[in-house]
């Protein structure tokens, strides 16, 4: 079992060597608290896993996946002739008469529409099923960077609940200090209520942790598609993630493989298609028919043929189908710039939100967290000889305790950062979240 002690600026033993020995008590504790917590768990959950199982689950997509298939099944529906018409009619009179005979007429029809019309109409079908697909794939996306944002609240929790239980054990020890400074006469009262004090507020924020944890456990459930309160596994340690593409080559690609822009490429061909059939409906469609007119003498007459067509006369309505196509087909073009111009600034943002989080992280690990780190051994070391009150050992503590939450933070504001950004490229081929250990 590998046990990973996030901040890894604690090895600052270039500032003073005597500060690091002072503060190997606090990493203990740390190192101990993670370590019975991952043994506690029974595996540990991983993004990539948690995102597969809630693609092969979640019931939005099962949804869409559906309305593609329907949208598949109707393209040969598109492509098909209509059904032939078939007519029957008696003349009431004749029957039973004996000299007549029972006379009844009979027509057989097949509507054929003008040739290329079918295969427009089937074109424009496919068209419909492409947007189709490229919605689920939006979809999945979508689902893909919300599963992934959860994800990473899971591990913040899991981490601030880890770092909390080490602060409460901390000043357990510093409790039972003040607590024998004061019998001993070297210590006051107040410093042994400001350590209860502290303590207390420790465990008031863990139970804010641990209702976040049901929270963001609900919300994963729900994603799921299991009850609320099933049990998830502990989020696997920090991994670093690999650095970005330069930015020009993000948003090109972002461009090639975002769905919503195929999407609709796929709207101005149905569009285009739709003005192809709109300028082929002037264009007559025929009806061929084959009929027994039983009511006609003598029988040589009886048995027709014959072809039958529309007159496409209303030239104003098939002209404004005309322009309504183009105009279709002119919104799609908007609709691909405006997208595009949108999912550049996107990716762009995206991109500056994670390399900002990696330079805060940087910051913590080389900075603040050694100095926060120096400051509470210090308060320590001038509280024990006499020289500072106990209220800057407290002081101390909670700077150390912000610190480590916001390297938390900062590492889930970039892994937030970064499913964003996968969701707006959407290159399958393009790996953010392929990681190392640190």
């Amino acid at each position: 079992m590998n046990v990973v002690i996030l901040g890894r600026g604690v090895c600052a033993t270039h500032r003073s060597g005597r500060w690091f020995l002072a503060g190997l008590p606090w990493l203990a504790l740390l190192a101990l608290s993670m370590v019975a917590r991952s043994v506690s768990a029974q595996a540990q959950l991983d993004a990539d896993t948690l995102v597969r199982e809630v693609l092969q689950r979640h019931p939005g997509q099962h949804a869409l996946s559906q309305a593609v298939s329907a949208a598949a099944a109707r393209i040969d529906v598109a492509g098909a002739l209509p059904d032939p018409m078939l007519s029957w009619s008696v003349a009431p009179h004749t029957v039973g008469d004996q000299r007549l005979d029972t006379r009844h007429n009979w027509q057989l029809s097949q509507s054929m529409p003008w040739p290329g019309k079918l295969g427009l109409a089937r074109e424009a079908a496919v068209a419909a099923h492409q947007m189709q697909a490229h919605d689920l794939a939006s979809l999945q996306l979508q689902v893909a960077e919300q599963t992934r944002q959860y994800f990473g609240q899971w591990y913040w929790v899991d981490q601030a609940l880890a770092i909390n239980a080490a602060n409460q054990a901390l000043l357990g020890e510093l409790s039972a200090v003040a607590t024998q400074r004061y019998a001993s006469g070297q210590g006051t009262q107040q410093a042994v209520l400001q350590a209860e004090l502290r303590q207390a507020n420790l465990q008031r924020e863990n139970l804010q942790l641990e209702q976040r944890k049901h929270s963001v456990q609900a919300a994963i459930n729900a994603l799921r598609d299991r009850p609320f309160d099933a049990p998830l596994a502990a989020p696997q340690p920090w991994l670093e993630p690999p650095a970005l593409p330069p930015l020009a080559a993000l948003v090109a690609s972002a461009q090639r493989h975002q769905p919503a822009l195929k999407a609709l490429g796929a709207r101005e061909q149905q569009s285009r298609q739709q003005l192809a059939l709109a300028q082929r409906d002037s264009l007559p469609d025929l009806r061929l028919n084959l009929a027994h007119v039983g009511t006609m003498d003598p029988a040589e007459k009886r048995l027709q043929a014959g072809i039958s067509l529309n007159l496409p006369l209303n030239f104003a309505r098939r002209r404004h189908q005309v322009d309504a196509a183009e105009a279709q087909i002119q919104q799609a073009r908007w609709a691909q710039r405006d997208v595009a111009a949108q999912l550049a600034a996107a990716v762009a943002q995206a991109y500056s939100q994670v390399q900002q989080a990696r330079q805060t992280i940087a910051l913590y690990q080389s900075d603040l967290l050694p100095l926060a780190e120096q400051n509470l051994s210090a308060a320590r070391a001038d509280w024990r000889s006499g020289a500072g009150d106990f209220q800057a050992v407290i002081d101390a503590e909670q700077q150390l305790l912000a610190t480590r939450l916001g390297i938390q933070r900062a590492r889930v504001d970039e892994w937030s950062a970064r499913a964003t950004l996968a969701r707006q490229v959407a290159d399958p081929d393009l790996n953010l979240f392929e990681e190392t250990q640190p």
